[in-house]
């Protein structure tokens, strides 16, 4: 490995000599490829002898494409600047690899593009020989290996990333709009090859990253709605099973047809409202919590010790003095004709229909799915005022009697995908994973009211005290690495049942 005094070629010469022949700027990350964002690493560079050099291009979107029918590739590693030297003049062009296997020869498309006059090429090899486009027409072969424009996902949309047009197609050496071959390939590591390296390391950039496609990912989940959390113990699960799979009844469904008929008479289960589907086969666990109260006194209102069957409905008819409502404040749903609060505030409030103000510009709404002396289960819908959430869930309010005569009330929600098509997967695993991760709101919420409740039966005259919460999540880094090709999908594997 040499240093970057070692260089033959001078790369910040080179870069100067790049941006003022090409007029590229460093903050244009439209200037390699309109299609996707990019910016050029001046720091990951490979030099043949003193005439040929690579530097990498860092794409900062998410670039893939199909090579077959179920086999994805990320391209973000596999575009790179090319410098050819002809006498004392470099000629630049962009080289995009789109290798359709893992042999040691070449096989697939090798986009050029001259970063003079922008002429296109679109060059297609099997086993390093270069494969006329007419035969490639003949062959019929797959979209993934296209005759004339070459399309991609870019984050997760189709398009349209070259077309060819101008320059040569007869692998001219003198011009240097010539279309790349598995030379380029073979010279530097993405393939392991030969030249000197930058500051990038040498072998440091795969080219050829096989990522599950959705069929994939499917068959790997399907019926296996835990799959997300393989870390997690099946007897941990066990607690949340029930709440997991918890299903409404018909008279849930029946409450949000008739809600529909009030909003727009006459639509005949047009479906304006409906549960959010948490039981289909692909419908994974993205969330397990549980915030305990344990009581063992149990407070006194208006004069009289509460049972505990009426401390939980004292606590669900004021649900919001017992929360910090800057995260999130419950009301009956009253909108278009609909009006919830009287159901709501009754003795049985089975099917009662409640909208949530979250903090944030995300608003949701749930049904009172469950009920009983001992508790409710609110589940989330889909309805025309709020729409529909990214998640959907049950959420368990109650208590249980412990051996020593002491109470536990508690909340516990599960949280799954509504569903998965698409590039769903991809952008979940993204929602999650970013900076604005959805459930830290949530926890923040249910932690006011494990101290809030704790604090209602020690103010007046119980005795109570905050227990330990449990919280059970993805991992979704390692989500991440499975989507991306860098881990099995056999890591997405727990079947608790």
């Amino acid at each position: 490995m040499l240093s970057l005094e070692d260089k033959e070629i001078d790369i910040n010469t080179i870069r100067t000599d790049f941006q003022k022949k090409t007029g590229y700027q460093q903050n244009d990350s439209s200037f390699v490829n309109s299609s996707f964002k990019s910016v050029i690493d001046w720091n990951t560079f490979y030099e043949i002898g003193k005439d040929t050099l690579y530097v990498k291009v860092k794409v900062l979107d998410r670039l893939e494409i199909l090579v077959s029918d179920s086999t994805r590739i990320l391209l973000n590693d596999n575009v790179w600047i090319r410098g050819v030297k002809k006498g004392k003049t470099w000629k630049y062009s962009v080289l995009t690899f789109i290798p359709s296997s893992k042999t040691s020869q070449y096989n697939g498309i090798i986009i050029s593009k001259s970063l003079h006059n922008g002429a296109q090429n679109i060059s297609f090899y099997e086993s390093n020989i270069k494969v006329p486009k007419a035969l490639m027409k003949k062959a019929g072969k797959a979209p993934s290996m296209p005759t004339d424009c070459v399309k991609a996902y870019v984050n997760g949309y189709l398009n349209e990333i070259s077309c060819p047009g101008g320059g040569s197609d007869d692998g001219n050496d003198n011009d240097p709009t010539y279309p790349g071959d598995p030379r380029d390939y073979q010279n530097f590591p993405p393939s392991g090859g030969g030249g000197s390296g930058g500051t990038g390391g040498e072998g440091t950039v795969p080219t050829y990253t096989e990522v599950p496609s959705e069929t994939n990912i499917k068959a790997q989940i399907k019926d296996k709605p835990f799959a997300l959390i393989p870390n997690i113990p099946c007897d941990i699960i066990k607690k949340w099973l029930a709440t997991a799979k918890f299903t409404v009844d018909q008279t849930t469904e029946s409450k949000l047809r008739s809600i529909e008929e009030i909003i727009k008479p006459g639509s005949h289960n047009s479906y304006l409202t409906n549960v959010q589907n948490i039981n289909n086969a692909y419908s994974t666990v993205v969330n397990m919590d549980y915030f305990p109260i344990n009581v063992s006194t149990l407070p006194i209102v208006n004069g009289k010790r509460l049972t505990p069957e009426q401390f939980i409905g004292h606590i669900r008819k004021n649900i919001n003095s017992f929360i910090d409502t800057d995260y999130s404040e419950f009301k009956p749903y009253v909108y278009s004709g609909v009006n919830e609060t009287n159901l709501w505030n009754s003795a049985d409030p089975k099917n009662a229909v409640v909208a949530i103000d979250i903090k944030g510009p995300d608003n949701g709404s749930v049904i009172v799915s469950q009920y009983n002396s001992t508790g409710w289960t609110f589940t989330t819908i889909y309805e025309p005022m709020f729409g529909q959430h990214p998640v959907s869930g049950n959420r368990d309010f109650g208590y249980v009697k412990n051996s020593n005569g002491s109470y536990t009330f508690y909340t516990r929600g599960v949280d799954r995908l509504t569903g998965l098509d698409g590039n769903t997967f991809q952008k979940t695993t993204e929602f999650f994973s970013g900076e604005g991760y959805p459930f830290k709101q949530a926890d923040a919420l249910w932690t006011s009211f494990q101290n809030i409740v704790a604090n209602f039966v020690n103010k007046n005259g119980g005795n109570a005290g905050v227990a330990n919460q449990e919280i059970h999540r993805p991992d979704w880094s390692l989500v991440k690495d499975v989507i991306d090709g860098k881990k099995p999908l056999s890591s997405l594997s727990t079947d608790c049942k």
